[in-house]
């Protein structure tokens, strides 16, 4: 699988299909839409993985790599979707950075979700005008009408809204996944190193004000991941009703259990587990993939970063630092 390029060409493509889209009349909307559920995490922490595990399950609807196409009419693409998958989608466990390779595997719908809550990039810097609460409502509702089932989305940048979705919109739950930040900083680090991301460059959901270290992504990566934990932290998903904690360990160790803890808590049912959930996952090579002293230092500039926050008591005075 390669990692694709933009395309000019193809944005224009897309940018017309969705122009066209936009032009169909819309469907009624039922009294009693499903559920919206978002899941969030650090990059690298297993999020994609249980999201193809969720979608293998069939018994919820999500976002494919045909669905995106539409994300201007999200709508639309749903009813393609589910007029080829049905309740019995077929989903590979591949994917390269969060992009997986199949038409039908599940896709981050990240224009979507950039538009929607007033992103230009991934960073958790709102620099756009988001949609209306009512609006963002109405495109959500007219998924899950035609999925008939809790949607499942991908989507970072909720580490930035969670407050403001739970205030706003309606029939919002979260599935929060946590792991070490250290091992998720070098998972991420190698990742860079064989996609050759450039040094001066962010890669992955960037915090809000943000800069990486030109001569080091050692520190780069460090702080990304210390200040998005962090960010994690202050959204309460541990403590309130409309979210489930689900950690790394419990979800390469118990793949099973916790796809079917996930289904009480979504009030779905699946007779498909046991054929569809491995009994566990790879947990990949941790440390080992870095060479040398790297992973102590970025053990050392995590806890560094991790002092400061807790030094000045907020995350604004370690972002600086990286500037």
């Amino acid at each position: 699988m390669r990692y694709l390029a933009h395309s000019d060409g193809f944005e224009d493509f897309l940018a017309q299909l969705n122009r066209v889209s936009q032009s169909i009349p819309e469907p009624a909307l039922s009294a009693t839409p499903a559920s919206t559920v978002q899941i969030v995490g650090l990059p690298r922490s297993g999020t994609t993985v249980l999201y193809q595990l969720l979608a293998r399950t069939g018994a919820v609807g999500y976002p494919s790599n045909l669905m995106a196409f539409f994300h201007r009419a999200p709508w639309v693409g749903a009813v393609l979707q589910q007029r080829l998958t049905g309740s019995d989608p077929t989903i590979s466990l591949s994917s390269l950075a969060g992009r997986t390779p199949e038409p039908l595997d599940p896709h981050e719908f990240g224009y979507f979700w950039r538009r929607a809550c007033g992103h230009s990039t991934n960073s958790l810097d709102q620099d756009l005008n988001p949609l209306r609460p009512a609006d963002l409502q109405h495109d959500l509702d007219l998924v899950a009408d035609v999925f008939g089932r809790p949607v499942v989305y991908k989507n970072f940048l909720a580490l930035a809204h969670a407050p403001a979705m739970r205030r706003d919109l309606k029939r919002m739950l979260f599935i929060s996944v946590e792991r070490d930040p250290l091992d998720a900083a070098v998972s991420l680090l190698a990742l860079r190193s064989r996609l050759g991301v450039p040094d001066d460059q962010v890669f992955g959901t960037a915090p809000a004000l943000f800069c990486p270290d030109p001569r080091d992504p050692i520190t780069t990566v460090a702080r990304q991941i210390a200040l998005l934990t962090r960010q994690q932290a202050t959204c309460g998903f541990a403590v309130n009703s409309d979210s489930i904690v689900i950690r790394y360990t419990d979800l390469v160790d118990q793949p099973r259990r916790v796809i079917s803890d996930l289904m009480d808590f979504l009030q779905c049912t699946t007779n498909r587990l046991n054929a569809v959930i491995p009994e566990k996952l790879p947990s990949g090579a941790g440390a080992s993939r870095l060479p040398g002293d790297v992973p102590e230092r970025l053990r050392k500039s995590i806890e560094r970063t991790e002092r400061e926050l807790s030094h000045d008591g907020s995350e604004d005075a370690a972002t600086e630092r990286t500037s």
